[in-house]
């Protein structure tokens, strides 16, 4: 166990390492590494607390998970963010972005830019109240069943992207207001994941804000506390959401690092692994339009946290509550493959990275692509890879379509200095207007 204890504890100095050095450098994989940190800290107590029982609520018996499992959670874990690291940086510097060229502001007075923060405000107001008149009076269970899940909802995940425009125009209380009705749907039908299309891209635009552009040590201790602020907010929101849901009590997700090692002693005994049933919904949502469009018939798959609800709480199968447990992204990766799902951690530094990449190109795409990268990230760690492209269904295409007919080639334009350390959003924009 000292060994294991050791592993787990590197591997938390890892991941804040890699969390420090890609904030540093204005990366948004700092987010993946934050969320890797947040979650080995708990990784560090499962290992302390040793082995453990975990009662399954529909069959009446337990499952005991051993040292044993415990131990090999704790290598593939480390190897698992090892891997996703090597592979990041390797591809980072394949692409050859240049550190320090990123802008996170974008100027007010940008015509078209206007007409795009227009349109999707329109979106706000239209869809955030055609959805509230839809899911009034309904829940949690009626979200996750797809109740209400139509056009209203499509509409007001589109228009995410006039919180970030809003943001990174220094719009601070524009901002705040526009995500108040995320929030509210958030908290009116305990499901957090409103908060990644609003909150938590305004939050990273704010971070990078209050830490870029000027040396560190310059109002450092004020600004930490703004920093502090605005993550114990986002702790507390995500808490208060899910006390409201279960009346669980204390750190979101804590629960979470329990996962593998559950699901590699309930694998053990199940012998079945689950192969590519996340990674096809995960691709069959990025077409799921155009399956409708042409009236082809969308194959039918098992989710791999459906699946694990089934391991570890005895789940019926064809139960008519929807159940989908999640336990990170390690999970879903052994469940999928066993010892072989350490060629996932590959996939997903390789999509994470070169979407950053091209994201970082031209300041309008960090605009449009930032809620729906915050969900993506969010969803792919806390191993839900199916979820993590839903609003690629179609909010993303409405917002996509929006940005590219009235944008054009103001889309497009890239910084004139490509090297500049600190380019002026005026300046990196000029002649597109």
């Amino acid at each position: 166990m000292r060994t294991e204890l050791l592993v787990a504890i590197t591997n938390l100095l890892f991941c804040l390492q890699r969390l420090v050095s890609t904030f540093r450098a204005g990366r948004l994989s700092a987010t993946v590494w934050a969320l890797a940190t947040y979650f080995s800290i708990f990784l560090v107590i499962v290992i302390i607390g040793g082995p453990f029982v975990k009662y399954r609520g529909f069959t009446g018996d337990a499952i005991f998970v051993r040292q044993q499992a415990l131990d090999f959670s704790c290598y593939y874990i480390a190897s698992f963010h090892l891997i996703f690291a090597i592979t990041e940086t390797l591809i980072w510097k394949w692409l050859g972005v240049p550190q320090g060229r990123v802008t996170w502001d974008l100027p007010r007075s940008a015509g078209r830019l206007e007409a795009i923060r227009g349109v999707l405000l329109m979106f706000l107001c239209v869809g955030g109240s055609w959805y509230w008149w839809k899911m009034r009076g309904l829940g949690y269970r009626n979200y996750v069943e797809g109740i209400g899940s139509n056009w209203p909802q499509v509409f007001l995940w589109a228009s995410a992207p006039f919180i970030t425009i809003s943001m990174m125009q220094r719009r601070y209380w524009t901002a705040g207001l526009a995500a108040a009705p995320f929030v509210l749907f958030a908290l009116m039908l305990h499901v957090r994941s409103f908060a990644l299309l609003s909150v938590v891209p305004a939050t990273v635009v704010g971070l990078f804000h209050l830490w870029q552009g000027s040396s560190l040590s310059r109002r450092f201790f004020s600004r930490l506390a703004k920093a502090t602020i605005l993550l114990c907010g986002l702790l507390l929101l995500s808490a208060g959401i899910m006390q409201q849901k279960g009346g669980y009590i204390g750190l979101p997700d804590s629960s979470m690092a329990y996962g593998l090692p559950l699901i590699v002693e309930a694998a053990h005994q199940a012998k079945h692994y689950t192969g590519f049933n996340s990674l096809t919904l995960y691709g069959l949502n990025l077409i799921n339009p155009f399956l409708k469009l042409l009236a082809i018939e969308r194959p039918a798959f098992i989710d791999t946290p459906v699946y694990m609800a089934s391991l570890v709480d005895g789940v019926p199968k064809d139960w008519p509550v929807y159940f989908h447990y999640p336990t990170l992204w390690y999970s879903d990766a052994f469940i999928s493959f066993g010892m072989a799902g350490l060629w996932l951690p590959i996939l997903w530094a390789g999509i994470l990275t070169v979407w950053e990449a091209f994201m970082l190109r031209y300041p309008i795409m960090v605009a449009l692509l930032l809620p729906y990268y915050a969900w993506h990230a969010y969803m792919l760690v806390r191993g839900a890879p199916a979820i993590a492209t839903v609003p690629f269904s179609y909010a993303f295409y409405v917002s996509a379509f929006v940005f590219l007919v009235i944008g054009r080639r103001f889309v497009w334009v890239r910084p004139h200095n490509e090297a500049a350390s600190d380019p002026q959003p005026d300046q990196i924009l000029q002649g597109a207007r």
